[in-house]
């Protein structure tokens, strides 16, 4: 294990990529930018869709969009390059598991450490995100982590599970999204023009489906109800043809973060190829 430790410390050098796998599984991190690339099958399709950033701007400090699965702040802060991208620093690799830990925030006195964690054995992997402050003083802050998602994608999001509504952009629910049988199921891209419409509910679980299967995210540090997050939703979907910007996001509870006491935001992510999805 020290030998294969030490491959994999050495393959994540100088803001490579870092990979994690148990065949089936696949994730990538880019710790320059400070964000996951790539979610899906070994050899299959990314769930994530991932911009390209030139050279100059992945080793520079200003704040970049790249897609994939980035991490913000609520109450928004603003562009902050220290949350947004890193380059963070690799504390932690085993060939299945990897803790990042992003820049210290001047404005905010907050870092940000991401931690991803692949089952052994099974298409499932943790991914936990902790605002760890860097002086005395409460300062309250909650995660939202957002994928971008690709065109050719179905967003699903189960009915009894929760309710979702058009939080901006848009008339009702009916005119973005379609129930299929027990869940609220939204297109990439939507059939309708739309101009950044959010969507949005208290729900503890949505899904990706695209050619390969579905990824599932949940979350594992649920909010005990709506009246506890930002306009009472822990998910958002973003949904703008004009720019071609389509994004899902899960958010948890705002909170008092202090040294002595992170605040910490956990999804679990499980991945279901299309055959054993279609055999249910």
């Amino acid at each position: 294990m020290g030998f294969l430790l030490l491959i994999a410390l050495l393959a994540g050098a100088e803001g490579d990529p870092v990979v994690l796998s148990n065949e089936v599984v696949r994730v990538e991190i880019d710790p320059l930018l400070f964000c996951v690339r790539y979610v899906g099958f070994s050899g299959g399709l990314n769930f994530l869709d991932s911009l390209y950033v030139p050279d100059k701007l992945r080793k520079g400090a200003e704040w970049v969009d790249p897609g994939g699965l980035t991490t913000e702040l609520v109450p928004d802060p603003g562009h902050d390059p220290a949350v947004r991208r890193g380059p963070a620093e690799v504390i932690e690799r085993t060939p299945l598991s990897a803790t990042l830990l992003g820049p210290v925030s001047d404005a905010l006195h907050v870092r940000l450490k991401k931690t991803v964690e692949i089952d052994p054995h099974r298409p499932i992997a943790r991914y936990t995100v902790a605002i760890l402050a860097t002086r005395p003083g409460p300062i309250k802050l909650g995660v939202c982590s957002t994928a971008r998602v690709p065109q050719g994608t179905l967003l699903r999001v189960d009915r009894p599970d929760g309710a979702i509504r058009v939080l901006s952009g848009a008339g009702e629910v009916s005119s973005v999204a379609k129930e299929i049988a027990d869940s609220w199921q939204l297109s990439v891209p939507p059939a309708l023009a739309l101009d950044r419409v959010v969507v949005g509910g208290f729900v503890t679980r949505i899904e990706q489906e695209n050619r390969d299967g579905v990824w599932m995210r949940r979350i594992v540090t649920m909010p005990a109800s709506p009246a506890e997050v930002p306009h009472e939703a822990t998910f958002l979907c973003v949904l703008d043809n004009g720019t071609a910007s389509y994004g899902a996001a899960l958010q948890g509870s705002p909170a008092k973060v202090t040294p002595a006491g992170p605040l910490v935001f956990v999804e679990e992510w499980t991945l279901v190829p299309r055959a054993a999805r279609a055999s249910k």
